[in-house]
């Protein structure tokens, strides 16, 4: 299975790309910079699954959402 992980916390966005257990890719960026989110997540595999741990807010949430495809998702929720 590919997953995407990603925590994105008050100053930085990380994330890896895992297969079958298997660290592929990682990276970091500023949060600054997180327009740049979309391109990054392009490049990696498409993943199976997605799990994000955002303390950043709502905003941030919804830009993830967005950068990551998971806004096509018909039965994404947040935790609250």
């Amino acid at each position: 299975m590919k997953m995407l992980l990603i925590d994105a916390g008050n100053s930085r966005v990380k994330w890896a790309a895992i297969e079958d257990g298997l660290w592929l890719q990682q990276n970091v960026l500023e949060n600054t910079h997180v327009s740049e989110l979309s391109a990054a997540f392009s490049k990696l595999p498409p993943p199976d699954r997605i799990l994000i741990s955002n303390v950043a807010g709502e905003n941030m949430a919804q830009l993830l959402s967005a950068a990551s495809g998971m806004a096509a998702l018909s039965n994404l929720s947040w935790p609250k």
